[in-house]
């Protein structure tokens, strides 16, 4: 129900925008690393993301090595504690704390954001605390974009498409000081595409994937080319850059008529199953290909526990696995990639037929959440 909620404001914050001039409640909607993440990179940065891109910089400190002082940001160790000093710049609507030098490895560090930030209105936020546990390595580099939509090359795209994602690779949150209009831009022949972008990553209440979305001022073009440029100055929360990259897609053809042509939507589907028709063996696991990567941490993460490096979850949320009496088969559900795979606790039966279902629960791993229309079914005989 948690989860249900924060889409229906992810889905609000879409439709009128978190970047308005000012907000008339300041929050916090997020903060890097998460909370309670354990092997953070000890060459990480601090980010607290408000709900208002127009945040007063001058409300927003960094306490001293020593001392904790009212309405600063501060990171700290130690049951006394120890203060660690750092430099903080407030951008749009993230503030962003760089240690001045690499974090301790092993060590458990507390973030403080004391009340009294306020937005350039006077309006004050919320405080918050949270804690993150360093590992003993430094992040060396950028992982980068997992893939776009509209998808790379595609076609018949809708010229009154509202919003182009760029979605980062899972697990691998950018600094959001570094996301926007001047490093990803959308243009084509004729120009740069006028429009906004805004970063998010879900970072407090829920693992997700990090995307930005570009929201243009104006239709497209029919029968245009339009390249997705992400900028080097993009940078994870270590300060790697990203590296430049393109990627393309074309807009439908104008019509013949006032109508305005076929509504590119982007679907997920199955595009492959295993096993198919009788080539299962006793021992065989199940899955399921999708035409688009997956969001692996909604069926592998169950109560902040990744349970996917562990075998799987055994409830039938996201897979099912029924024999020919309708009885569900217990076994193991994870995501990986594009797959949704299922390991049965016990060897399957010669000579039983099998139902296998993926449900309209499994997402695709974009800003929309992009899910099935309809559960997918196929069938197979164990030889």
């Amino acid at each position: 129900m948690k989860k249900f909620y924060f889409f229906l404001l992810i889905a609000s914050l879409l439709v009128v925008g978190v970047d308005r001039a000012f907000a008339a409640n300041i929050s916090i909607l997020s903060v890097n690393p998460v909370s309670g993440t354990s092997s953070v990179a000890i060459n990480t940065a601090v980010t607290i993301r408000f709900n208002d891109n127009a945040m007063n910089s001058a409300s927003i400190g960094v306490g001293s090595a020593t001392t904790n002082s009212t309405g600063t940001f501060t990171v700290s160790f130690g049951g006394t504690p120890t203060y660690i000093g750092g430099n903080i710049v407030m951008v749009g609507g993230t503030a962003k704390f760089t240690p001045i030098a690499n974090l301790t490895a092993s060590t458990l560090y507390t973030c403080t954001m004391a009340t009294g930030t306020t937005n350039l209105s006077g309006t004050s936020s919320n405080g918050i605390s949270f804690s993150f546990t360093t590992g003993t390595a430094l992040d060396g580099s950028n992982a980068g974009v997992w893939y776009t939509s509209p998808l790379n090359n595609a076609t018949e795209v809708a010229v009154n498409t509202q919003y182009v994602y760029v979605i980062f690779s899972n697990g691998e949150r950018m600094d959001a000081t570094t996301v926007g209009t001047p490093t990803i831009t959308l243009s084509s022949n004729s120009g740069t595409v006028g429009g906004d972008v805004n970063y998010y990553d879900y970072g407090t209440d829920y693992v997700g994937t990090p995307t930005a979305v570009f929201t243009p001022s104006s239709n497209f073009n029919y029968s245009t080319v339009y390249t997705i440029t992400v900028g080097n100055e993009i940078k994870d929360m270590a300060g790697n850059n990203i590296g430049t990259s393109t990627y393309t897609f074309t807009t439908i053809s104008a019509p013949a008529s006032p109508d305005p042509g076929p509504v590119y939507v982007e679907k997920l589907w199955v595009t492959r199953c295993y096993p198919e028709n009788d080539i299962a063996d006793t021992e065989t696991k199940v899955y399921a290909r999708l035409c688009m990567f997956i969001n692996s941490d909604d069926i592998n993460l169950v109560d902040g526990i990744d349970v996917g490096s562990s075998g799987g979850r055994d409830d039938e949320k996201f897979f099912k696995l029924t024999d020919s009496f309708g009885n569900r088969i217990a076994g193991r559900t994870k995501g990986h990639s594009r797959d949704v795979i299922f390991t049965p606790d016990s060897s399957l039966t010669v000579g039983e037929k099998y139902t296998a279902t993926v449900k309209t629960t499994v997402r695709a791993a974009n800003a929309a959440g992009t899910q099935m229309e309809s559960p997918y079914s196929w069938s197979f005989t164990v030889d």
